[in-house]
């Protein structure tokens, strides 16, 4: 499933068969190669000629270069190459892999399942080795039953047990690193409720500062507002006693403009008598003054005016 397409396959049998891809190289590719390993392939003992040098650097590369091709044996496909690209099969070695045993599967699965490893209690690290172990056996056993009921065939191999301990690995890091994102993120949280406790705090001291000027503020509020109310209330009395004297004046105004046109009617009708007596006192002379005194007893009329 790891080859992509099929001309791969073609590369590698011409390295496996030949040492060499075909026209890999461009010529002045290849004269700076001849050059930079002449004096080398001299002194290895092959000649001075151009070819020569050359297929001295295509053995050295085949005696360092290692292919290893790892193939499921189900199905046609490994068939099917092995008789397109016969390098596959004549210039190279099939090591066939067979389950492997338990003890080996103990010791693959104590390699990657590192004593090291800070994730994994030391404790707990065997309990998982074993499991680990468990769990590939068993489905071997399960492979089978799947042949017998069904007829169908499910390959176990150890890439499977490699997969599965990766696999292993890969989501126990993962849930690492969501669990520290987690802690993290709640020591944020944590962070922000304590700097929120902290201006709390603070908050709770200025506000008791600010209710004391408050309360200060309100009783010199009620205390203006008594005032105020005290000066309403003899605002208020002594508008109503204006109102009340204003009435009682304007009564006593009426009564003296009535008294004072009966004075005035009076003073009117006494005029003419006033004028009369006053032109009445000029007649009179000494002698009249001398008989009026003479009167033992005057006539009331001269009393009155007397």
């Amino acid at each position: 499933q790891h080859v992509v397409e099929e001309g791969f396959l073609e590369l590698i049998n011409n390295m496996l068969t030949s040492g060499m891809v075909p026209a890999l190289y461009a010529d002045d590719e290849k004269e700076i190669i001849i050059g930079q390993l002449r004096d080398e392939a001299v002194k290895a003992g092959v000649g001075h000629a151009r070819e020569s040098i050359w297929q001295y650097f295509i053995n050295k590369c085949a005696n360092n270069l290692h292919i290893v091709l790892a193939m499921s044996p189900v199905g046609d496909t490994l068939r099917t190459r092995c008789r397109n690209f016969p390098g596959m099969v004549n210039n190279a070695n099939i090591d066939w892999f067979f389950p492997w045993p338990e003890q080996a599967l103990y010791a693959v699965a104590s390699v990657f399942i590192s004593p090291d490893s800070p994730l994994i209690p030391v404790d707990k690290r065997e309990n998982i080795v074993a499991h680990v172990v468990m769990v590939h056996q068993s489905i071997g056993v399960y492979s089978i039953k799947f042949l017998q009921r069904l007829r169908r065939n499910n390959y176990v191999t150890p890439k499977n047990y490699l997969d599965f301990i990766n696999t292993y690995i890969k989501l126990l890091n993962d849930q690492d690193k969501f669990i520290l994102a987690q802690c993290e993120r709640l020591q944020g949280g944590l962070q922000k409720i304590a700097d929120a406790s902290e201006m709390l705090v603070v908050l709770n001291e200025k506000l008791a500062v600010q209710k004391v000027a408050v309360t200060e503020k309100t009783t010199a509020c009620e205390a203006l507002l008594n005032e105020i109310a005290a000066g309403t209330k003899t605002a208020t009395e002594k508008k109503s006693f204006a109102e009340a004297k204003g009435e009682e004046i304007a009564e006593q105004s009426k009564v003296i403009e009535t008294e004072k046109k009966e004075a005035e009617d009076a003073l009117a009708e006494a005029l003419p008598a006033l004028e009369a007596a006053r032109h009445a006192l000029d007649d009179l002379d000494r002698n009249d003054v001398t008989e009026i005194r003479s009167f033992a007893k005057p006539p009331r009329e001269v009393q009155t005016v007397c």
